[in-house]
């Protein structure tokens, strides 16, 4: 009897294929400047895929263009979800989606409601497309520098860092980041709202940019917008107050001001525009927090995400209160905490 292989199984098996493939494309000759081991190409195109960012060569220098482009591709692929570019297939091939593989998606994208997914697979590629179109757009009119190659390299450039940016995958080709442009104020800001925009979730992102429900946002939405702009915030005035005569020295009040305000955004991306070497000990604890708890359910960052982290906390809020619910926004979320801190 054959054994039937679940959607969980199936989707781990699919972004396994996929991250086989890019390997083998990272792999071939073509792909880079010099010789690559099979371990660099698998851990390279592992890291794309999972929009981590980790590298063991510099991207810049040790991959092409085509090695370079396989990278982009893999960010958007995992970025997107896999699971959702195949339902993109299958709909331009005039299939149609079953449930099965409708349920496939709304796993890998952390979805609540299962009669929605065709709508959701809609609205993530054409939220992403636009808002990474917009991005690249602001990225090429505030980055002059990026057209010193000419037209074609200069375009290659700026969409990389759009959808790495927005995908949170932190991958560049500088060689050292983005500190050689921690001056380009608007360009920094640019990146800033690209990560953050990312890090929500595709399920705020709807209610914020397409129903526009702007006054009644689900719990879910006002949770993660509330927890993720408290780490931002906090994580700012953080880096303000610790690098302030460190590595924001010499800098306008404004200048320190934006980029605190990307280093504690970053935390999901792992851009950096000042080098990690310079950081105080202090925020580096605080960065390792940061990134713990991530971005939010559905988005394209890793983490405990934020959401978990703001029940925990108001759930030890109301056992500290003697409460046996947890009230926010004036909603009413039933957990047992006779059991919680068991």
């Amino acid at each position: 009897m054959k054994r039937r292989i679940n959607p969980g199984q199936f989707l781990i098996i699919s972004y396994a294929l996929v991250d086989l493939a890019g390997t083998l494309l990272l792999f071939l000759p073509v792909a880079s400047n010099q010789p690559t081991s099979l371990l660099e190409a698998w851990f390279t195109a592992t890291s794309a895929l999972t929009v981590t960012g980790l590298t063991v060569v510099t991207t810049a220098t040790h991959w092409n263009l085509f090695g370079q482009s396989v990278i982009l591709v893999l960010m958007q692929i995992g970025g997107l979800g896999l699971m959702v570019l195949a339902s993109i297939i299958l709909a331009m091939l005039g299939l149609r989606i079953q449930l099965s593989h409708r349920y496939l998606v709304a796993q890998d994208r952390n979805y609540f409601n299962l009669s929605g997914v065709v709508r959701l697979i809609r609205d993530i590629v054409v939220l992403t497309l636009i808002l990474e179109g917009i991005g690249a757009v602001l990225m090429a009119i505030l980055l002059p520098e990026a057209w010193e190659a000419g037209l074609l390299p200069g375009l290659f450039f700026i969409a990389f860092h759009a959808v790495s940016a927005f995908n949170g995958a932190g991958f560049d080709l500088t060689g050292h980041s983005l500190e050689q442009f921690s001056q380009h104020t608007g360009f920094v800001l640019v990146v800033i709202v690209l990560i953050l925009l990312g890090s929500l979730g595709y399920v705020v992102l709807q209610e914020l940019f397409l129903t526009r429900r702007w006054r009644r946002l689900s719990l879910h939405s006002r949770l993660v917008l509330t927890v993720t702009a408290a780490i931002t915030i906090t994580g700012s005035l953080f880096f303000f107050l610790s690098e302030y005569k460190g590595g924001l020295a010499g800098l306008s009040a404004a200048d320190k001001g934006i980029l605190s305000l990307f280093h504690a955004v970053t935390r999901t991306a792992g851009f950096t525009t000042l080098p990690i070497s310079g950081w105080t000990e202090p925020f580096i604890f605080l960065m390792i927090i940061m990134m713990f708890i991530g971005a939010s359910p559905g988005s394209v960052g890793g983490g405990i995400k934020t959401t978990t982290v703001g029940t925990v906390l108001l759930a030890i809020w109301a056992i500290v209160r003697g409460k046996k619910d947890v009230v926010v926004f004036d909603v009413t979320g039933k957990i047992n905490l006779t059991t919680f801190g068991k």
